[in-house]
């Protein structure tokens, strides 16, 4: 069902075909992306990340499972004041996932790996990066021809800008408020979130997404389990 208008104070009764940002839920998709590499024997989930990132504090005792289950012990980079600092001040310019993951590299860990547990986008954006690197392809392009394509996701996409489709719900926050203003953040770019929230979605392409992850629609069924 669809509720209200597409933005505060005005904008048009949605329906089920528009888009809006789907933040963490895009990292479903990249936890997916990763276990078809898994099923294909391109990596390892019990390998560590040092493959990937040799100079990343402790990266030869993290593992690719623990990134995906949250308890690597990776800050979030979110965590970093002049990182959320600097974002805030100027949130739709574009940031590289190095530079994500570079700051969480200079945070300190928050406990050893496999000894807690801890929301971190941190994590995500280093799968993300991990799929390029397997891949050789973009983690955009990666995305297309293993999920959305398969799939028919026609009206889901990981865009790099900060333009959004005409038929958009607006989304607001009073983040980054000094005086606790809600601004309207539709356009703040979504690359500060990378593969741990970059995707735009609607609530058709959803509903045929939520379907194929429990059925494990895309992998091995021991992969799934």
């Amino acid at each position: 069902a669809t509720r209200g208008l597409t933005r505060r104070g005005g904008g048009t009764r949605p329906t089920r075909a528009f888009h809006t940002r789907v933040g963490s839920v895009t990292k479903t998709f990249t936890g997916t992306l990763i276990l078809q590499l898994v099923d294909e024997g391109k990596l390892r989930l019990d390998e560590t990340i040092d493959r990937w990132f040799p100079t990343f504090p402790n990266a030869s005792g993290i593992t690719v499972y623990q990134l995906g289950t949250m308890a690597s012990g990776i800050a979030s980079y979110t965590l970093d004041a002049a990182v959320a600092s600097r974002y805030f001040a100027s949130p739709t310019s574009p940031w590289t996932p190095m530079q994500l993951i570079d700051a969480a590299a200079g945070l300190p860990s928050v406990f050893a790996p496999g000894n807690g547990f801890q929301y971190s986008n941190s994590n995500f954006v280093m799968l993300g990066q991990i799929v390029e690197r397997i891949t050789g392809q973009s983690f955009a392009a990666a995305l297309r021809q293993r999920i959305l394509r398969p799939l028919g996701l026609d009206d889901t996409s990981y865009p790099s800008g900060t333009a959004v489709p005409s038929r958009t719900l607006h989304g607001y926050t009073t983040q980054g408020s000094a005086n606790g203003d809600v601004v309207d953040a539709t356009r703040w770019s979504p690359t500060f979130a990378s593969s741990a929230g970059q995707m735009i979605s609607t609530l058709d392409d959803l509903r045929v997404w939520t379907r194929a992850v429990g059925r494990g629609a895309l992998l091995k069924a021991a992969t799934q389990r």
